[in-house]
């Protein structure tokens, strides 16, 4: 990552009005709606039971629960879940958030 990148970030990270705290717990959100997406058997899990376990993985963090439900609707989240654990897909991702 360039300098102008890093310095980018660093700025963001910190004028987004999100803790350090909040930050592990969001990370840790998506650490575990991983870790289920790859447990599924039999291919990609629906949007449905996306949306109903993002619910559930957020529902201590309501400001999440919206915002989860809409990413995990998009096609090119759908998309990435066949990346999922490759290594790849960062340029992908990076677009869809």
């Amino acid at each position: 990552m360039g300098d102008g990148a890093r310095s980018a970030n660093l700025n963001r990270s910190t004028t987004d009005g999100v803790t350090p705290e909040q930050r592990r717990q969001y990370r840790a959100i998506g650490a575990q709606l991983a870790v289920h997406v790859r447990q599924q058997q039999g291919g990609a899990p629906s949007v449905v039971m996306l949306r109903a376990l993002t619910a559930d993985l957020a529902a201590g963090q309501s400001q999440l629960v919206l915002p989860l439900r809409e990413l995990v609707s998009l096609p090119g989240f759908a998309a990435l879940l066949a990346k999922a654990g490759s290594g790849g897909g960062a340029v992908e991702s990076q677009a869809l958030l």
